[in-house]
């Protein structure tokens, strides 16, 4: 895994807020208990993560700000994701793709759940307690998971899901 703190303007983080904050009462939020791979998902992770497409002028603005930062990839897609109370991700390694990155959004505090779980090529675990702006690249498809969203946190948990991809 590769973490970058800081990597994208403060005012940005602002712009995709303020998108999420736009969309939230609008029908434009798919759940992953019905678009994710049902391996990511299962009884065990009863929590409901929303998903929804940023809009064309917002990723436009995140790929030039990231275009030196992230990998290569013949297409990089985006989708931002709400983790709402008991929802997380169970491990999974990301093999589908070149690369896949995760940038969060909003504060956060590690009691709350959520936290960022990975494995290494040593077998070593370490976690991350997300942070706005801090960017986490894997691309070497480490197996990794998101902790449950506990049902004190306050607020969802926010984060934007980059993709990267080859064609064939």
């Amino acid at each position: 895994m590769k973490i970058i703190k800081n990597s994208i303007r403060s005012e940005l983080i602002l712009i995709c807020n303020n998108e999420i904050d736009t969309m939230l009462p609008k029908r434009a939020w798919s759940i992953n208990q019905t678009t994710w791979n049902k391996d990511l998902v299962g009884d065990d992770i009863p929590g409901v993560c929303l998903s929804a497409d940023l809009s064309i002028l917002t990723e436009i603005s995140l790929k030039k700000e990231l275009v030196n930062i992230l990998p290569p990839a013949d297409k990089i897609t985006m989708n931002y994701n709400i983790f709402l109370k008991n929802s997380g991700i169970r491990w999974h390694s990301d093999a589908n793709y070149k690369w896949g990155a995760t940038l969060y959004l909003n504060e956060w505090n590690n009691k709350w759940g959520g936290l960022f779980l990975w494995e290494d090529k040593e077998e070593n675990l370490n976690v991350i307690c997300p942070e706005p702006g801090t960017l986490v690249i894997n691309t070497e498809a480490e197996q990794h998971s998101v902790t449950h969203i506990s049902s004190i946190a306050p607020y969802p948990r926010r984060s934007l899901q980059i993709w990267g991809t080859m064609l064939k």
